[in-house]
């Protein structure tokens, strides 16, 4: 854990439902599928108190890894119950995705995907897909060894009850509707898309908001999303240092955070560009092309999770072909 996660609590949840199984099986935090089961599959977890939720952490059993977990944080009614009822009238924010590779030959670790939402809700849902073909795994299994979620308590002096046994184990026959990006729960089939500035429908990187008066160019560093990417780190480490030593600890702190976040994003671009690498060498151009505005579309999402045009000066934004009306209109 970091640094700045030792400021976070553990947030408490208990499991309200896990696919087609009694949310028991999921009790002890660690839970596997079993063979036959069909992909995608639903796990609702109900948070013990009103919490902002700051980030989500999947760690999976290294030989049965899903492919991908879609993540979404949910808001209920004041004093709403801690069942699936509640949950599925719940209002959730932009779904984010958990992408999960292939270890490397010799690696016998799995590292955990992490997810930041600074999103307030009593309910994380989860979305589990197939898992990674893998030679130990003949049965298509999926495992999770633990769920983390830490965050702030919003009322934390007002625990939510436990679903009770009747309750769960009613529910856990029928499939729940998925919720939709900032909705409630919808269509059982798909899970509603985020507008995107770019990228084209089903990239599983981005989440993006429209109409906050931010923009992005092609020109200049601006033009290589990676470079433009670290640049950005780089600046907010020196403000951060610069903070820490004249002693503006919440500006630190900021800038700090900022930085975790793009240090999540800038490891998906480099696996796109990864990608973009491969397609280019066997001749598919179109796929290329599709990963490179998904390029463009993971780092304009990272600028805006961080809203980066309220951290850096005019000019620092210039340099990264960033152009925000706010800033635009202070000048």
């Amino acid at each position: 854990m970091s640094d700045d996660d030792s400021s976070l609590e553990e947030i408490p949840w208990v499991p309200i439902y896990v696919g087609q199984k009694d949310p028991d099986s999921f009790a002890n935090r660690e839970w596997t599928s079993a063979p036959g089961d069909r992909f995608p599959f639903d796990i609702v977890l109900g948070l013990k108190y009103l919490s902002n939720v700051y980030k989500v952490v999947v760690d999976v059993n290294p030989e049965l890894v899903p492919a991908k977990i879609d993540v979404q944080v949910g808001r209920g009614e004041p004093n709403c119950e801690n069942d699936l009822d509640a949950a599925k009238a719940a209002h959730y924010g932009n779904k984010g995705t958990l992408v999960f590779k292939i270890r490397e030959r010799g690696n016998n670790r799995m590292e955990g995907r992490s997810l930041f939402a600074d999103h307030v809700g009593h309910f994380v849902w989860l979305i589990v897909y197939k898992p990674l073909p893998l030679s130990k795994n003949p049965q298509n299994l999926v495992g999770i060894n633990r769920v983390t979620i830490l965050g702030y308590p919003v009322e934390k002096d007002r625990p939510r009850r436990a679903p009770s046994k009747s309750r769960t184990r009613d529910r856990s026959s029928s499939a729940p509707r998925r919720p939709q990006s900032n909705g409630r729960a919808g269509t059982p089939t798909r899970m509603g898309t985020p507008t995107r500035m770019s990228t084209p429908q089903g990239s599983e990187y981005a989440v993006t908001r429209e109409g906050d008066g931010m923009s992005t160019s092609s020109s200049g560093i601006s033009g290589d999303p990676l470079t433009s990417i670290r640049t950005v780190k780089r600046a907010l480490q020196e403000k951060m240092d610069g903070s820490e030593a004249a002693g503006k600890n919440v500006e630190a702190r900021v800038c700090r955070r900022a930085i975790q976040r793009l240090e999540e994003y800038e490891v998906r671009i480099e696996d796109l560009a990864n990608r973009r690498s491969k397609a280019l060498s066997a001749g598919d151009t179109p796929a290329a092309e599709r990963l490179n505005l998904a390029m463009s579309d993971c780092r304009d999402t990272a600028f805006r999770a961080i809203h980066v045009d309220l951290l850096l000066t005019r000019n620092e934004l210039r340099s990264i072909g960033v152009g925000s009306r706010w800033v635009e209109e202070e000048a």
